[in-house]
């Protein structure tokens, strides 16, 4: 058990998954500031935006620029759960970050001709 999370692109009423990551609490994190609250216990179905990829990927560059903590606390904090893995700034939380900017711009080209793009979660 723990926390899954995908971007998927829709087919019809199929979706296809595009991205996958397992415990990066801090991208669960920024996804959640986009839902109300009553529904952050388990996101489904958020809608992805071009605007929302850029300001990940500005936040991701910016935590990977000097690795320095007190930005990353600010700009991507961990956040935590049951099942949801270490809240620690250490080499997995970067790793994390590494591996997700190939994913935006994944669902940046799905969105860019036409498709439509969530993020889910089940843990």
């Amino acid at each position: 058990m723990g926390l899954d999370m995908w971007l998927s692109k829709k087919k019809g009423k199929n979706l296809e998954e595009i991205a996958y990551w397992r415990k990066a609490n801090q991208i669960r994190e920024f996804f959640v500031t986009y839902v109300p609250d009553e529904q952050h216990e388990n996101i489904e179905n958020l809608p992805i935006t071009l605007e929302m990829l850029a300001t990940l990927e500005e936040r991701i560059n910016k935590c990977l620029k000097d690795k320095d903590i007190n930005v990353c606390e600010r700009l991507l904090p961990t956040s935590s759960g049951f099942f949801f893995g270490s809240t620690e700034y250490d080499s997995y939380y970067f790793e994390d970050l590494e591996m997700t900017l190939p994913f935006i711009k994944i669902a940046r080209n799905e969105i860019e001709n036409g498709n439509h793009v969530i993020y889910h979660e089940w843990w």
